[in-house]
């Protein structure tokens, strides 16, 4: 009884091993593709883009990462936020990835609503910030440039300012 050994049967084996080949064939088709795409590009890479990119851009793992290599920016840019409450100023550095992309991206896609995207994000970050109603919330961007010949950095310039135009509740 412990000792024994079945055998199955032999249609059974045949599909779960013709299963296998299916699911392996298709992992293997699969990150061939992921792979193909992470590739820089190249004459190869660019001649298969049409091939395969339905089915990566379809299931959201379409990469164009390579992009940010082809003119890298030499600005550094960083972001505070100044809060005027009851409690007196506070300036606060903004560090969280989400933040810095909605920030950063604001006026990417349409220039025009930037100033009402961040005027939302500074209302969004009054409620966050403070508890005063009457709160004024301040952003600020700075930048300074990356030079490989310089040993000491540049110091960091005030570019824009935005400030919540109706601190009022919403």
């Amino acid at each position: 009884m412990f000792g024994e050994v079945r055998h199955n049967d032999s249609k059974d084996g045949s599909r779960s091993l013709k299963y296998r080949r299916w699911v392996t064939g298709l992992l293997l088709l699969h990150f061939g593709m992921v792979f193909i795409c992470n590739m820089p590009p190249t004459a190869f890479s660019t001649k298969l883009d049409d091939y395969y990119s339905w089915y990566l851009k379809g299931t959201g793992q379409w990469q164009d990462g390579w992009r940010m290599f082809e003119r890298p920016s030499a600005l550094n840019d960083y972001y505070e936020l100044t809060v005027r409450d009851v409690r007196g100023e506070r300036t606060t550095r903004v560090r969280g990835m989400r933040e810095l992309n909605v920030i950063i991206n604001s006026g990417a896609y349409n220039p025009e609503l930037q100033d009402e995207v961040l005027e939302n994000f500074l209302w969004r970050k009054r409620k966050a910030l403070s508890s005063d109603p009457e709160a004024e919330v301040e952003l600020r961007r700075y930048t300074s440039t990356i030079l490989l010949e310089q040993r000491v950095p540049q110091r960091h310039q005030l570019v824009q300012t935005w400030v919540m135009e109706d601190p009022g509740p919403r």
